[in-house]
């Protein structure tokens, strides 16, 4: 899926992620903390152990859309698309391990995370094994948390967030902090009366720069997603055709910009 503009460098969901019941069906586990989709988390049906996403260029086959060539990380610098994973979740619905892979299925990058009751405490980020970043809550309340990302060797500052929580527990706005702890870009929610993410705002030096609004289908996926900038006018509108498991979770997704398909991105789960 498009990416937030600028680029969504932090890792973003609410800390209870799961909505437990007894049947399968009404079980939920929210695709977000630590993965592509932090900006604008997935609620996906069911218990879900494991999620794989691989994304293609889309072509044209026997008049159908069909997955051509992986796009490549190179690719994904110019279209500002989401990168390929697979994650990890708890019982709890809280990532164990998220994985950003290449074109080749290699890793390029990992979160460890760790959790108690379903509740973040702390992750550390590694590049070819080593590690990098280590992230803590530094402060909590029932309505926002803040959370800091420091340099695991030097242990200073990189950046930090705090994350303001709506009644219903999705998260109201986000204020990005740099390196001196200074407040930088700010982006505020908007949800419709079903409790999908119907709009966000970016704003920086109180003036707002832009955006994305989402339509939803009766699944609850995005349907369509339009990118639009305050400051050249410019916008762009994707919309999002889906295949389903017997769960209700989209399997693969072709998505067209201006109509025309661009990407093909393909899903397998594992269940609990």
């Amino acid at each position: 899926m498009r990416k937030l503009i600028p680029v969504f460098s932090v890792f973003l969901c609410a800390l209870l992620i799961t909505n437990c019941n007894s049947e399968k069906l009404n079980e939920k586990t929210v695709l977000g903390l630590f993965t592509p989709y932090d900006g604008f988390p997935e609620t996906l049906n069911g218990k879900v152990k494991e999620v794989k996403e691989l994304n293609y260029w889309a072509i044209e086959s026997n008049g159908e859309i069909t997955a051509g060539n992986p796009v490549t990380i190179a690719d994904r610098d110019s279209i500002s698309w989401t990168n390929d994973f697979i994650v990890s979740l708890d019982e709890s619905g809280v990532v164990e391990k998220s994985t950003t892979i290449n074109e080749n299925g290699n890793a390029i990058s990992y979160w460890e995370v760790k959790s108690e009751g379903g509740e973040l405490i702390s992750a550390d980020r590694y590049e070819n094994d080593t590690l990098r970043n280590k992230l803590t809550v530094v402060l909590k309340t029932e309505t926002m948390n803040k959370m800091e990302v420091k340099d695991a060797n030097a242990d200073t500052l990189i950046y930090a967030y705090e994350l303001e929580f709506d009644g219903n527990g999705n998260y109201s706005s986000v204020q990005l902090y740099n390196y001196r702890n200074e407040p930088t870009v700010k982006y505020e929610y908007n949800y419709s009366p079903e409790g999908y993410l119907s709009n966000y705002t970016w704003t920086r030096n109180d003036t707002i720069r832009g955006g994305m609004r989402f339509t939803h289908n009766d699944h609850g996926f995005a349907e369509t997603q339009e990118v639009y900038s305050n400051i050249t006018g410019a916008s762009s509108l994707y919309n999002y055709e889906y295949k389903y498991d017997e769960m209700g979770n989209w399997i693969q997704v072709v998505a067209s910009q201006e109509n025309k398909p661009e990407i093909v991105a393909k899903r397998t789960y594992v269940y609990y």
